[in-house]
């Protein structure tokens, strides 16, 4: 009778087992397929993709690569110790620096303007001058901190966002156009509108993604590479607005990651 009870016993522990282990194999193999879909979606949304084969493929085509940023102070590099250290300076350093590129003639423009917003671009022809130099490739960051700082109206900065970038595509319908959300700030609280720096970027954020452009949350990622390094938001400015060199390093890393 206790044989037969612990045989009983023994046969309900490899059941239970059994299926235990059915069930991690099961679910485990459920949450990793959809954490790569949500991955693959992610960069569906953004629009994040190998840039490379573009870069190449101009070169071939053209015999040059022509490219150009568009955006506010940050765009152009302020705050850091030369030019060459912001993260435009690094972007054009990496792609003169790529073998796929060694042959090939590379020019960059910077449409940076200190204070400007996207409907001080627009308004001043920066917008413009861009077009005329003609780029295959083109970083506009949205300028959004002077939105905020300005106390410009949430729905101005939308809507000379969404102007600016109908504008380059309808002038430039071969060109490749990646967005960009500017830095961190060491303070963001209510402006005169009442409206928060985050209040900015996460309105400008959804419509960019609604409109399907390419877009690289930058403010995000900085931000979480900031925390994860142990920095005070001190350690990556300048002057409480304009990122350092290595605020603008860490800046660089993530449009590196995203573009190759």
């Amino acid at each position: 009778m206790l044989k037969r009870r612990w045989a009983a016993f023994a046969a309900l522990l490899l059941l239970g087992a059994g299926a235990y282990l059915l069930y991690h194999m099961v679910y485990k193999g459920d949450a990793e397929e959809q954490r790569q879909q949500e991955d693959q979606l992610a960069e569906e949304e953004t629009g994040r993709g190998d840039y490379m084969e573009f870069f190449e493929q101009q070169a071939q085509e053209n015999g040059e690569l022509r490219v150009a940023v568009i955006g506010s102070s940050v765009a152009r590099g302020m705050g850091a110790s030369s030019t060459a250290t912001s993260w435009a300076g690094l972007l054009k350093s990496d792609l003169e620096s790529r073998e796929e590129l060694s042959e090939t003639t590379i020019t960059f423009g910077n449409f940076g303007m200190n204070g400007y917003k996207a409907k001080d671009l627009l308004e001043q022809g920066i917008v413009d001058s861009l077009i005329q130099a003609r780029p295959d490739f083109i970083v506009f960051e949205t300028s959004v901190i002077n939105s905020y700082r300005q106390g410009e109206a949430l729905d101005t900065t939308v809507e000379s966002i969404d102007t600016l970038m109908k504008q380059l595509e309808a002038e430039l319908p071969e060109a490749e156009i990646v967005v960009i959300s500017p830095n961190p700030l060491e303070t963001s609280s209510a402006n005169i509108r009442g409206n928060t720096y985050l209040d900015y970027l996460t309105e400008t954020q959804e419509h960019i993604i609604e409109n399907e452009w390419n877009y690289v949350d930058s403010y995000t990622e900085i931000e979480a590479e900031r925390q994860e390094q142990g920095y005070d938001i001190d350690d990556i400015l300048d002057d409480g607005v304009h990122p350092n060199d290595k605020g603008y390093s860490m800046w660089y890393n993530v449009l590196e990651r995203y573009l190759f």
